[in-house]
C-alpha cells in the first residue's frame, strides 16, 4: 500500500487464508480469522508491504483451483486484488 495523498490516510487490509492452504510465517497474521489483516494510518509517500508465506495442504487433489482475494479499505476508494493457482 502507498500513500499518494498530501495528508496521512487510513488503511485496512484483510486477506482470508485460502481452502486447501495452511499459513507458515510472515506478516499480520490473525489466528483466530485464519485470515491477514492489518490496520493503520500511512503517511503521505510512505508506503507499506506485507509478506507471508503458506503451502498447499497435503492431499490436496491435483487440479484443485486455490484462490486468494485480499481486500484493500482506504477510506477513499476501497480496492482488492486477487491471485489464483491450480495445484499440479
Amino acid at each position: 500500500m502507498s500513500c499518494i495523498l498530501p495528508a496521512p490516510q487510513p488503511f485496512t487490509v484483510s486477506d482470508p487464508i485460502p481452502a486447501n492452504t495452511t499459513y507458515l510465517t510472515g506478516d499480520h497474521n490473525n489466528a483466530a480469522a485464519n485470515s491477514i489483516e492489518w490496520a493503520g494510518t500511512i503517511s503521505p509517500a510512505q508506503t507499506k508491504v506485507s509478506v507471508f508465506s503458506m503451502i498447499v495442504n497435503a492431499g490436496t487433489p491435483s487440479g484443485t483451483v486455490i484462490a486468494n482475494e485480499a481486500t484493500l479499505d482506504d477510506d477513499a476508494n476501497g480496492s482488492s486484488a486477487s491471485a489464483t493457482t491450480v495445484v499440479k
